[in-house]
């Protein structure tokens, strides 16, 4: 299990899809984030940029491990601020919110422009849902008591986020 704990959310934006969401039998691996393009994405914690796999559905990118065997993924951006083989401190701009990849005009999905933050175990990030973790559960200190107290710190609503499924 992963032992990096993220410091905020890598925008200040509601979410507008939640971890493990079902889209029509298609459980969504990551958490997304309404964010006008252009919106500065923040690294929620310290890593090293590495290459994520990439089949051209998150469009410009940045992926970081975070050093324990697990990565973020920061999908759909407008630009990337960072390189590859680059260490980020938490805080570090990453780059900005856009609408590439499958968001993009011409893949469109009918999604609006936001950010997609996905937490995996591989820098591939597999379909497999069950190598994914939701994100906002490893918000503020390990010790926090309740997760939905930890949520609501960051303006987080009951069931904006959901590890049901797992």
């Amino acid at each position: 299990e992963p032992t990096v704990r993220f410091s905020k959310p890598p925008v200040p934006s509601s979410i507008s899809g939640g971890f493990a969401q079902d889209y029509g039998g298609y459980l969504h691996r990551g958490v997304d984030f309404a964010s006008p393009v252009g919106t500065p994405v923040e690294a929620p914690a310290p890593g090293r940029v590495v290459k994520p796999t990439n089949d051209g559905s998150f469009g410009i990118a940045v992926c970081l491990d975070h050093g324990d065997g697990w990565y973020t993924l920061y999908a759909h951006l407008s630009r990337a601020d960072v390189s590859v083989g680059a260490t980020v401190e938490s805080g570090q701009r990453l780059g900005l919110t856009g609408q590439t990849g499958w968001n993009s005009a011409g893949l469109s999905l009918g999604y609006a422009p936001h950010l997609h933050w996905q937490f995996s175990n591989s820098p591939s990030f597999p379909t497999d849902i069950s190598r994914s973790r939701d994100p906002m559960l490893y918000i503020g200190e390990e010790d926090m008591p309740d997760n939905e107290l930890r949520l609501a710190t960051f303006g987080v609503a009951p069931g904006q986020t959901n590890q049901a499924a797992l």
